[in-house]
């Protein structure tokens, strides 16, 4: 689609083709409200901070006794309703960032370009110049017819003349192409941009660069992809090459493993049949001994004993 472009002067100096993806998208109101509701709460700090009844000082203490004085019954002097009282339901420090998704801010932002260029309220201008002074600006406003009304100025940089000259100028904001957001568009009733910050846009927000941008970066993955191989085969080839050269050289090692393992075996049953012989010839002493003992003492001992109890026995009688 075509937009008129005008000079400084407010003359008419052509016109322009904008991309139809950004400057005539499909237009959602609901995206469009869901994404400057968020922006303008994540602008928000958040900061504000007020006592509770529990956290003012004071108050610890029943001002009057219950009943008797005829007045209203008290329990604090720290209540909502005295003068100096804690807050009802007092407002505390807490984020209010709302999250929006990528996709949905970028889509968002096309359908508010493509609202007011739809409703005649996006102005094109071919470039604007200025020393710094506000009269240059306003005169400008003015032969554009947009004196009384909010405008969003959009540039392609920093100019710090054009932002000085404008900073005087009651409901016209500056901002650069990079940092246009959907809560801008929104606010303000009339879009006045460069050609150049047109062009920044485009480049941007257009769908169809994004699309050509993943073509060409999955181009190259294929292409990448279809050279690893061959550098696999070749890396193949010479690890088959390395085997073959190396197999004579596996032989001989083979032969002294064989040998080596067969006289450990021959030394380690020599000994488990000496460790067989060892324990039985200490097993039978013990046996013998422990057999001798309890029988020859023991035996003496009683008919001893029995011989002296029947001899004093005897005496007695």
């Amino acid at each position: 689609m075509k937009i008129k472009v005008y000079k400084q002067s407010g003359a008419s100096a052509g016109e322009m083709e904008l991309n139809d993806s950004v400057f005539n998208a499909v237009i959602n109101e609901a995206l469009i409200h869901q994404t400057a509701v968020a922006q303008a709460a994540n602008a928000r700090q958040g900061t504000k901070c007020t006592l509770t009844r529990a956290e003012v000082r004071g108050g610890g203490i029943k001002p009057w006794r219950q009943k008797g004085t005829g007045r209203a019954r008290q329990g604090s002097i720290r209540s909502p309703q005295w003068d100096g009282g804690g807050v009802v339901f007092a407002p505390k420090p807490r984020d209010f960032d709302k999250k929006v998704n990528k996709q949905s801010r970028r889509a968002a932002t096309r359908a508010a370009l493509s609202c007011k260029v739809r409703d005649d309220e996006f102005i094109v201008v071919d470039s604007i110049t200025s020393t710094g002074k506000t009269k240059e600006v306003a005169t400008m406003l003015k032969a554009l017819k947009i004196d009384n009304k909010s405008v969003l100025l959009i540039l392609t940089g920093k100019d710090g003349l054009i932002v000085r000259a404008a900073g005087n100028i009651d409901r016209l904001t500056t901002i650069t192409s990079e940092y246009v957001s959907v809560l801008d568009i929104v606010r303000n009733t009339k879009l006045v941009a460069t050609k150049e910050a047109v062009k920044a846009i485009e480049a941007a927000y257009d769908v169809g660069a994004k699309v050509e941008k993943k073509e060409t970066v999955a181009k190259k993955e294929t292409v990448a992809k279809e050279a690893k191989p061959t550098t696999k085969a070749t890396a193949t080839k010479t690890a088959t090459a390395k085997t073959t050269t190396t197999k004579p050289a596996t032989a001989k090692p083979a032969t002294v493993k064989v040998d080596k393992p067969a006289t450990a075996k021959a030394t380690t049953a020599k000994t488990t049949t000496a460790k067989a012989t060892t324990p039985k010839t200490a097993t039978a002493k013990p046996a013998v001994a422990k057999a001798d003992k309890p029988a020859t003492p023991k035996a003496p001992a009683k008919k001893a004993t029995a011989t002296k109890t029947t001899a004093k026995k005897e005496a007695k009688e």
